[in-house]
């Protein structure tokens, strides 16, 4: 999966908002992400991850599984990184 963005909000240290301008996965209309940084203490910090996604018509029969497989993939990303 390729995923070309123009990010359109950055904060030194405190996160970026983006959005694709290109992707190589035809089902996305349009795509974007925020990431948030909140400091928690003097070495570590809470990571707020958000994404949002419009399928193309076509493709919105598929919405229910692909949000099972996006579930997934922030399940899998927070249990490696609560280690």
């Amino acid at each position: 999966v390729v995923i070309a963005g123009r990010v359109f909000a950055w904060g030194e240290g405190r996160g970026l908002s983006c959005y694709a301008v290109a992707t190589s996965v035809p089902m996305f209309r349009r795509f974007g992400e925020d990431i948030e940084l909140e400091p928690t203490g003097d070495a570590s910090c809470r990571l707020t991850w958000t994404i949002a996604i419009e399928p193309r018509p076509w493709a919105r029969p598929t919405a229910a599984l692909n949000g099972l497989i996006f579930r997934s993939l922030f399940s899998d990303t927070r249990r490696h990184y609560a280690a």
